[in-house]
């Protein structure tokens, strides 16, 4: 089932107009080298800049929807999160129950828990490592309950194994009912852990379907400008480069 529907969204100078829909569900990597768009794309699916197209979210237009309910169902998370005071973790947590007007006590604990964050909760945000930051920051957004999830670069600044446990919770997350939406530069991950990816170059969609359909050599070889291969792993593509 869509859970959005986008035709023809765009943003005059950076993104062509396109058209795909997100499903409940699935786990969507958006892919491509910088200044591809990516971010650009997020946003304009969140209801933030874009000037061309239409949005339905769960069949009703998105710019119809008021700014709390938006908020309510979509859960943003920026590639640079900061904040101006020194919150405890928990506090930056509570954030997402904005949209709610409610404490959410049991949403913030799950969401807690969900990142590993338990015993980091009365920690100074400020005082904590970048990976346990942006840990934080995904858990401010799963506090919200959305039902799309958008995240840019959500394991930019995590080591190996907690890229995994992210990913992993982005699964999850899809399989209890979520439409998740992620941009990410490591393509052998987009590969092991979505079930579609949307490559864009220069603003244009190029591609749009399952790992082994959008990673083609000859497709990337194009796009990154870079000598490169496919490996297969298991049934998962992997890129490799030469």
């Amino acid at each position: 089932m869509a859970l959005m529907t986008i035709r023809g969204l765009g943003l005059t100078g950076r993104l062509w107009p396109l058209d795909f829909d997100v499903q409940a569900g699935e786990v969507l990597a958006i892919i491509g080298p910088n200044g591809s768009g990516k971010t650009t794309l997020l946003r304009g699916m969140a209801g933030l800049g874009s000037d061309s197209g239409q949005i339905m979210l769960t069949g009703t237009p998105l710019n119809a929807l008021t700014e709390r309910t938006r908020a309510r169902l979509i859960g943003l998370m920026p590639q640079n999160c900061s904040s101006a005071w020194s919150l405890s973790v928990r506090e930056v947590v509570a954030l997402g129950r904005l949209p709610w007007g409610d404490p959410g006590h049991t949403q913030i604990d799950i969401a807690l828990t969900r990142t590993g964050l338990d015993a980091l909760a009365e920690r100074a945000i400020d005082r904590l490592s970048g990976g346990e930051q942006a840990r934080a920051w995904l858990a401010r957004v799963l506090a919200g309950t959305p039902q799309l999830l958008l995240a840019d670069e959500p394991v930019a600044s995590l080591d190996l194994r907690q890229q995994h446990e992210v990913l992993k919770l982005f699964r999850e997350q899809a399989a209890a009912g979520s439409g998740v939406v992620i941009a990410l530069h490591d393509l052998s991950l987009a590969a092991r852990y979505c079930d579609r990816l949307l490559l864009l170059s220069e603003g244009r969609l190029i591609a749009i379907g399952r790992p082994d359909e959008v990673l083609q050599a000859d497709r990337l070889r194009a796009v990154y400008g870079i000598d490169l291969r496919i490996a297969n792993v298991g049934s998962k593509p992997m890129v490799v480069v030469d």
